[in-house]
């Protein structure tokens, strides 16, 4: 399929009020396969206000996608200083409140996540300490230091879609000497996602306390 620019039909046998419709036959018959070609072009169904179009070469055909998941956009989080949800042993996914989204993330079993002080408490996430991201590449970092109390762990980066690590240090947390005090730092990491996905940050220590901004860039 094509979009038909360089098949139009001819207005010879239709500009005149004597023009017989039988020597019109061609033309109309062009103006059909243009027309069905346009239509073959496009899959479009249900556009919702500020959906835009984007060629797939999958399909060969524009497609409707949500303005959200073209271009870039910033979202901003925090990891917050509740604990986090069991993975086994000492391994917690820990929560993220969202305090802006352009519309990239969403909280499978959102039930409030907003706001730092609006947390679930305890170890009962039900699923809440994940992220979903639409297709996409991304960069993700801390941008503050947070000075907390003394202890070391290391923040891994994981897709629990495909279960999967994206980094396994992708925050490191370090005792600052013999102050009692520890330090966060992050290397931003890029990311490439080709579909809906599920991502956490997971921490193997016993101490989850320690909170930071995280922020992540859609470029693409």
């Amino acid at each position: 399929m094509a979009w038909p620019s360089g098949s139009k039909a001819g207005t010879t046998h239709v500009d005149n009020g004597n023009d017989l419709l039988r020597n019109a036959r061609a033309d109309i018959k062009q103006n059909i396969d243009n027309v069905n070609s346009i239509i073959d072009e496009f899959n479009i169904s249900s556009p919702s206000n500020g959906d835009l179009l984007q060629y797939s070469s999958s399909s060969g055909k524009w497609e409707q996608v949500a303005s959200s998941s073209v271009g870039g956009g910033t979202a901003y989080l925090i990891l917050t200083g509740n604990q986090g949800e069991q993975v086994s042993g000492n391994l917690f996914r820990r929560p993220l409140a969202v305090l802006h989204n352009p519309g990239f993330i969403t909280q499978p079993g959102d039930s409030g996540f907003g706001a730092y002080n609006n947390e679930p408490t305890g170890e009962n996430f039900n699923g809440q300490a994940t992220l979903t991201f639409s297709a996409g590449t991304y960069f993700m970092y801390i941008t503050d230091v947070y000075v907390d109390n003394d202890t070391e762990a290391q923040f891994t980066l994981f897709d629990e879609t495909n279960t999967t690590t994206l980094d396994s240090s992708f925050i490191a947390r370090d005792e600052v000497g013999t102050t009692g005090d520890s330090i966060l730092t992050s290397i931003p990491k890029k990311v490439v996602f080709t579909g809906s996905t599920e991502i956490s940050v997971r921490q193997n220590g016993t101490a989850r306390t320690a909170s930071t901004t995280l922020i992540i860039h859609k470029v693409a």
